[in-house]
């Protein structure tokens, strides 16, 4: 893939914010690689114009303990120009210290579609807030909790029931 500098809208592609974005040629045997001097836990780009004839984009992640792994962005090709002008954004997340990304090679197809790139963020480990979810263990405490509620609540009706009919 060929890349250059571009501004404005050219054919589609534009930056995502004021005017300036990176621009790329999909195809061909060279790809367009971020190296990353201290590896990093999350990145994330916004991609316009992408996938209008054709192309499909994957990311190489090279990790810091040498291995890689190779990433999919869900996007739907179009054809002859039918989804010109989209944009999308899409990110990754590192969360294992053991295993934080020091490079993404970007790959494309269709050597006839051109995208643009903007935007571009990177985060560190401790910048990371991985989502609260909740362990097993308290659900199933929460959930036999309330089926003794229902139960206690039952018995007491029952028995409230029972003393005002017996009286």
């Amino acid at each position: 893939m060929s890349a250059n500098g571009g501004q404005g809208t050219t054919n589609g592609q534009f930056g995502t914010s004021p005017t300036r974005f990176w621009g790329a040629r999909a195809g061909g045997d060279s790809n367009f690689v971020v190296n990353f001097s201290t590896p990093i836990a999350a990145f994330g780009f916004y991609a316009s114009d992408f996938g209008d004839f054709g192309a499909i984009l994957s990311l190489v992640l090279t990790r810091s303990d040498s291995t890689t792994t190779t990433l999919l962005p869900p996007v739907t090709p179009g054809s002859g120009g039918s989804t010109s002008g989209s944009v999308f954004f899409f990110g990754a997340i590192e969360f294992d210290p053991t295993k934080q990304i020091s490079s993404v090679s970007f790959q494309t197809t269709a050597a006839t579609d051109d995208l643009a790139f903007d935007d571009f963020i990177v985060g560190t480990l401790a910048q990371v807030d991985p989502a609260a979810v909740p362990a097993p263990l308290p659900a199933l405490g929460a959930a036999v909790a309330f089926g003794w509620s229902r139960r206690l609540r039952r018995r007491i009706s029952a028995s409230s029931a029972k003393g005002r009919t017996s009286g």
